[in-house]
């Protein structure tokens, strides 16, 4: 009907107009190009139609898939997953930058020797002197102080590119927890009674790592000087990316322990003589406590007895 009455209009106003305003050569041409337009229009409406209904539908789809791994733990999982292997290829390549060896250790380390145990023993000492940099923060000078300003500048950029994506995943949960899904039906009302809880729990954590991390950033920078950082089973990013050089340094150690044997024995030598003085020592003591007790007989006279 709408098609109808618009042609009918057409019709009327291209007999009633002037000639001025279109030239006869091109007025039935236009006519026709305005009946093929108005004749295709139902097409065209509903392809447009069903593209944005199509694109609904996956859309729909996906939100059903994102808020399911987000109950489930399972998105959680994926990005914590992701940190870690980040935090762990990060590190390597800055140890590597300071000629840290990654083929020193067999995979097997507890059971195979390594091929050079110096080259060991150099990654546990640049391993301990990365330790020592970040545990004593005191003004430095020269070389020290630009290798501690170096690793600073090391932790602070993998922890900001950590929160790039993290920051994705506290978003994607609050949206969850809010429930700002729920105008759509989605058909998850199990899978969001069963995950609530441990999502919220999640979600907090996440703020709390985040809200350490700024704690941490803010003491480096000497905006909360004497403030102590509260004791919580949280752990920031920035103290995950540490733990990476500190997981080195224990198993470079255990190593070393294990096989390092040059050591080993210069360890058993100074325990045997540890030992024996201990012995020689306990040995004078005991001469000195009987020489005592003698003494103590014999100037109790007679046949009275001597107090031990």
């Amino acid at each position: 009907e709408l098609t109808s009455t618009f042609l009918k209009n057409v019709d009327l106003w291209s007999k009633s107009a002037p000639l001025s305003l279109s030239i006869e050569p091109r007025s039935v041409s236009w006519e026709d190009d305005i009946r093929s337009f108005v004749d295709q229009i139902n097409t065209f409406v509903h392809q447009e139609i069903m593209k944005h209904f199509t694109d609904l539908v996956m859309h729909r789809s996906f939100l059903i898939d994102r808020l399911k791994k987000i109950f489930t733990g399972q998105r959680k999982d994926e990005v914590c997953s992701w940190w870690l292997y980040w935090i762990e290829k990060k590190a390597d390549e800055y140890l590597v930058g300071k000629g840290y060896k990654h083929t020193a250790l067999p995979a097997n380390y507890t059971d195979q020797p390594p091929d050079n145990i110096e080259d060991v023993k150099n990654n546990l000492n640049l391993l301990q002197k990365i330790m020592k940099m970040k545990n004593e923060e005191e003004e430095k000078e020269g070389e020290a102080k630009k290798e501690l300003e170096d690793l600073k500048a090391f932790v602070e950029e993998t922890t900001v590119a950590v929160y790039i994506t993290l920051d994705r995943l506290v978003e994607e949960m609050q949206f969850a927890k809010d429930k700002e899904w729920e105008e759509v039906e989605m058909g998850l009302e199990n899978i969001v009674e069963k995950g609530m809880s441990q999502l919220i729990a999640d979600y907090e954590y996440l703020l709390k790592m985040k809200e350490m991390d700024k704690e941490l950033k803010e003491r480096k920078k000497g905006e909360e000087e004497g403030k102590g950082i509260q004791m919580t089973s949280v752990v920031p990013v920035s103290g995950l990316v540490m733990a990476r050089f500190h997981i080195y340094e224990c198993e470079c150690q255990t190593a070393l322990d294990i096989w390092d044997v040059q050591n080993k024995a210069s360890s058993e030598e100074d325990k045997s003589e540890i030992s024996e003085e201990s012995d020689k020592k306990q040995g004078e003591e005991k001469e000195r406590n009987i020489l005592g007790r003698s003494r103590s007989m014999s100037d109790g006279g007679g046949g009275e007895t001597g107090s031990f």
